[in-house]
């Protein structure tokens, strides 16, 4: 099946739009093209569809003609959270990530626009060239030839063999364990071929193998292709395919690479080296940016808009880009009971929470946040107020979500199911509304957690702030009680 063919049976009236959402994306179609291939091309409209984009063939190369690796020199990098290791399968945020994915590489990657494009496959996978399923039970990939990794070895079809078995461990406690659990089965008929059962029909049939996060490729004889090695020296000296490799590492502080002389691209990296320091808070990172030039590049400078103003104001060393994209600030809550224990387990998934798993409560804290006053005061937009968790394009926007702030409609919503007021916090069978609202620290959600409180408390609920170092509240090491792993709290704000 091809596009063109998708297209006609929309314009048919054959297909709805979600089908051929999920039928262009299983051809390989980035997600922004095909939501402007489906809102053009819809049944019975009378102007005919726009030609779908090229295919991308790899990472766009534009600018690099003529460039000779390392001559770029030291590249200089600080985010106000400090990576705590660089091995993706085993990251805490994107903290690590980021600074693991100069190092490490996934068989496949995204463009802006959702497009995919090969990494260290030689192609991306489509059905129209028969290497994805027609019915999405499977993939096959060739792998690029010649590619090795940054200690000599050859990059090939069993080292991603390896990544599988190595995630899908329990041992190992891998954070993308339930991404590469949809696979039942990977074949290597030879070096540069690996065949994909999955466990039935997957649609995103590429989020295993795709971008820094998940898709992440381990090597295999590094851990003497023993998927039970857990290897924890390797989460702090990753050995990759990518354009560095680890020179030094301090988890929670900072890190050294240097450009890896295996890679397969010979003018790249343009860098000759990158240091990576991680710590302080955001606005301090975008100063050392902006204003002294300490730093060349500082990620996530999450601060007020008059404070953005005024770094770019009074510093001549850089500027600083603002984006709208797919991240949502967003709370979570706790389903289980952080004060109980398991067999020594806290938050267990056997103990329900006392109040939160009461649709009741969840409604009304979802009328008491006002989305709006925090979007403008804290991110200087109202409009980036949101109610779907798949934002940032207008054609995944569902009609039928929406939020509201009420206050009085919150309470009487609590009110109808039995939670009293008495004194200042509502109560019901002797179970009071009191929680713990946790955040890393950052001025924005320090301000954003001080009006939540406010808004709740008025309406019946106490609630404790927990107020935690980025490093801590993202480490997700042994013994340490403060992390998002464990969510030893009733609610939490992060991005996601």
């Amino acid at each position: 099946m091809t596009l063109q063919h998708l297209v006609d049976r929309l314009q048919r009236g054959d297909l709805s739009r979600r089908q051929f959402m999920q039928a262009a994306t299983a051809l390989g179609v980035g997600t922004a093209t095909a939501a402007i291939l489906a809102s053009g091309a819809g049944a019975q409209e009378a102007s005919p569809a726009a030609s779908p984009q090229a295919a991308a063939t790899g990472v766009p190369a534009a600018g690099t003609e003529g460039q000779e690796r390392g001559a770029g020199g030291e590249l200089r990098i600080i985010q106000s959270q400090a990576p705590t290791v660089l091995a993706a399968h085993s990251a805490t945020g994107s903290k690590d990530s980021f600074a693991g994915n100069l190092v490490m590489e996934p068989l496949l990657g995204y463009l802006p626009d959702g497009t995919l494009i090969p990494i260290l496959a030689a192609a991306a996978p489509s059905t129209e060239d028969g290497s994805v399923a027609e019915d999405l039970t499977g993939v096959t990939f060739t792998l690029k030839e010649g590619v090795t990794w940054s200690d000599g070895e050859p990059f090939t079809a069993n080292d991603l063999i390896f990544t599988w078995q190595w995630v899908t461990n329990p041992d190992n406690a891998s954070v993308n364990i339930d991404t590469w659990a949809v696979i039942a089965n990977i074949e290597a008929p030879d070096d540069l071929t690996a065949v994909v059962t999955f466990t039935g029909p997957q649609v995103a049939w590429f989020e295993p193998f795709t971008g820094s996060d998940w898709g992440i490729i381990y090597p295999a004889h590094v851990f003497g292709n023993d998927p039970a090695n857990i290897n924890g020296e390797f989460l702090s000296f990753p050995i990759g395919t990518g354009p560095f490799k680890v020179d030094s590492f301090a988890p929670n502080d900072a890190a050294q690479f240097s450009a890896n002389e295996n890679y397969r691209e010979p003018n790249k990296p343009f860098f000759a080296t990158v240091s990576f320091k991680g710590g302080g808070d955001a606005v301090s990172a975008g100063r050392a940016v902006v204003q002294t030039g300490e730093y060349d590049y500082a990620w996530n400078v999450q601060a007020e808009p008059e404070i953005i103003a005024e770094i770019v104001a009074n510093g001549d060393q850089g500027t600083i880009l603002q984006t709208v994209n797919t991240t949502v600030e967003s709370f979570y809550l706790n389903f289980a009971d952080p004060n109980a224990e398991v067999d020594g387990e806290r938050s267990h998934k056997d103990t329900p929470h006392p109040f939160l798993t009461d649709p009741a409560v969840r409604q009304a804290l979802n009328l008491a946040i006002d989305r709006a006053l925090i979007s403008e005061e804290f991110y200087g937009d109202a409009a980036l107020a949101e109610a779907n968790v798949l934002a940032g394009s207008s054609f995944f926007d569902s009609p039928n979500t929406s939020w509201e702030f009420n206050l009085e409609a919150a309470a009487q919503i609590l009110d109808d199911a039995g939670w009293t007021l008495d004194g200042d916090v509502r109560s019901k069978d002797d179970i009071e509304l009191r929680l713990v609202y946790a955040t890393p620290i950052n001025q924005v959600r320090q301000k954003t957690q001080a009006v939540v409180q406010a808004h709740l408390e008025s309406i019946g609920f106490q609630v404790e702030l927990a107020q935690i170092d980025p490093g801590i509240f993202f480490d997700g090491a042994a013994g340490n009680d403060q992390n998002l792993q464990h969510f030893y709290w009733d609610m939490a704000t992060i991005s996601s």
